[in-house]
């Protein structure tokens, strides 16, 4: 889990709840639909859906909204608003923690 300071600008053109999570490229773009024969990711059926994101250490859990994707890392990296970091109990100034989250369930 890494740190984003600013999901205003996200992938799903919604508005963030404070509690906002980016997945991975390789989750988020195949439930993108075509418009066009582009992918929209404004229209990604994955955007607004929660995830359960769990501190393996500390057993602390979240539910964080996907508001964005993200364009690097390996499928299971995700990164989220500071208020996550604080509500799992980890300062956002380490930048990056491993946990563990669940998907949600896909249509």
């Amino acid at each position: 889990m890494t740190y984003n300071l600013d999901f205003s600008s996200n992938a799903c053109n919604i508005p963030v709840t404070g509690m906002d999570v980016a997945i991975s490229a390789e989750t988020f773009d195949p439930h993108s639909p075509l418009t066009g024969g582009i992918a929209n990711p404004n229209r990604n059926s994955l955007c607004g859906k929660t995830l359960q994101i769990t501190h393996p250490t500390t057993g602390a859990q979240v539910m964080a909204t996907i508001v964005d994707r993200k364009a690097s890392g390996s499928p299971e990296a995700i990164d989220v608003s500071q208020s996550v970091f604080a509500a799992l109990g980890v300062d956002s100034a380490l930048g990056h923690c491993e946990v563990t989250w669940a998907e949600p369930s896909y249509p």
